[in-house]
């Protein structure tokens, strides 16, 4: 099998899934005997091996992943094993914890729509990521890291985003003009895509100063509020930092590079030297 093979047999995978929008891995007791429940080929089978693709991705190391997967197998060789038994491995082998992945994605059902909309200011791109849950009542938001391309048809790169609520707001440095965005470009995640638009925002609109920028140690700040809830994010859109401040602001243990800071959800760019 090539890799072509595999990534069009797991795009087959996720749309079978995703052709119901409920469903849940885990068999409950009371249906431990019947038999269609327990082989259902599109929960037993295809999510199943989906949300081991997805453990992979959030591992992010193909070392690790496959000495889990071997280790996993040699502890229970020639004997039986749950979920959960499966759970603590992986979370005790990696350092990971796994328990909400497992609450939504093994106990919990459906999967996620993502939608974007986003704008670029110079090489400053900001952008809200949202999501719909198919089975809101049982599982109403899947905390999982995202990766989003972003290309013109010549330049492209590929960040992950650690999406953690609805509606979350990134902004980071691209050295070159977008036109198209791409959410799980490796198809990771048992997911749908709903929209994916450009449009304005508070992200980029400027309602603070920042001052001396670029700025080594102290950072200041003029803005007509009188106390700051300031967070910092490096350029991958991970909060670093978080602050209240009245209108300064120390950044000397940063690293050297391009920083985020945001203020009521207002955001700007600034040099770290």
């Amino acid at each position: 099998m090539t890799q072509n093979d595999a990534d069009n047999w797991m795009v087959g995978v996720h749309n079978d899934i995703m052709a119901s929008p409920n469903g849940s891995i885990y068999i409950p007791f009371a249906d431990v005997n019947d038999e269609s429940r327990i082989f259902d080929y599109r929960l037993t089978y295809e999510k199943g091996a989906a949300i081991i693709h997805t453990m992979r991705h959030i591992i992010n190391n193909d070392s690790i992943f496959f000495n889990v997967l071997k280790g996993f197998l040699q502890q229970h060789a020639y004997s039986t094993a749950t979920g959960d038994d499966f759970k603590n491995f992986i979370s005790s082998y990696t350092g990971i914890d796994f328990t909400t992945f497992f609450d939504e994605w093994y106990y919990g059902e459906g999967y996620p729509t993502y939608s974007i909309v986003w704008n670029q200011v110079n090489d400053s791109l900001f952008f809200t990521l949202s999501s719909i849950s198919s089975a809101p009542t049982i599982t109403p938001f899947f905390h999982l890291p995202v990766e989003i391309k972003f290309s013109n048809g010549t330049q492209d790169t590929t960040i992950r985003f650690n999406h953690q609520y609805n509606n979350q707001n990134f902004a980071i440095h691209i050295p070159f003009n977008v036109t198209n965005l791409t959410i799980d470009p490796k198809n990771y995640i048992v997911n749908k895509v709903g929209t994916i638009t450009t449009g304005i925002d508070n992200l980029s609109n400027t309602q603070f100063s920042l001052f001396p920028n670029p700025c080594s140690e102290k950072l200041y700040i003029s803005s007509n509020t009188k106390t700051l809830d300031v967070k910092i994010y490096d350029i991958y859109g991970q909060l670093i930092m978080q602050d209240k401040s009245k209108n300064e602001i120390n950044i000397s243990n940063l690293k050297s590079g391009i920083y985020f800071i945001e203020i009521d959800n207002f955001r700007q760019k600034f040099i770290k030297q």
